[in-house]
């Protein structure tokens, strides 16, 4: 059993923890996707464009994963700067602003890398351990490019 930001889950083995994250990723690529469609300012539509061609290189990596490919993975270290730690997250709407579809996009990349982290812990496979710690420093990555553009982008 595993909870992560107050959702409980059970997996019996390592394919239903594999399967599970691939629907998380496919579902966020759908949504930045679905929220690209409905804004009309074309700098927004093309950085939610950006979150789901990234959500779709991790669910393409999870299912390379889960046919067996467990090479080519790191697990550096990577610090974010907790800039939207204490913030609310938005709610994905037409009308979000920039900033808004920013934090929106460092929430969710925190939820992953919490995700990512805690399958990483859980499993005693050295080598799917470091799969998942290498899935989390990506998450990790993209949260720091997301925290870093939110705080270069001006509060209008």
């Amino acid at each position: 059993m595993i909870a992560i930001e107050e959702e409980v889950m059970e997996f019996s083995n390592i394919d239903e923890v594999l399967g599970y994250a691939i629907a998380r990723e496919r579902e966020a690529a759908a949504l930045y996707t679905e929220l690209a469609d409905r804004v009309s300012r074309p700098e927004l539509r093309q950085l939610l464009l950006d979150f789901a061609s990234q959500e779709r290189r991790h669910r393409e990596r999870l299912e390379m994963v889960r046919g067996g490919e467990l090479s080519g993975f790191t697990s550096e270290i990577v610090q974010t700067l907790k800039i939207a730690d204490h913030l609310g997250t938005p709610e994905p709407t037409a009308h979000m602003t920039y900033r808004e579809a920013l934090l929106f996009a460092v929430k969710s990349e925190g939820a992953s890398y919490a995700l990512y982290s805690k399958l990483a812990e859980m499993t005693d496979d050295d080598r799917l351990n470091d799969v998942f710690c290498s899935l989390a420093r990506e998450e990790a990555v993209h949260k720091l490019k997301f925290e870093q553009e939110y705080q270069a982008s001006p509060r209008s």
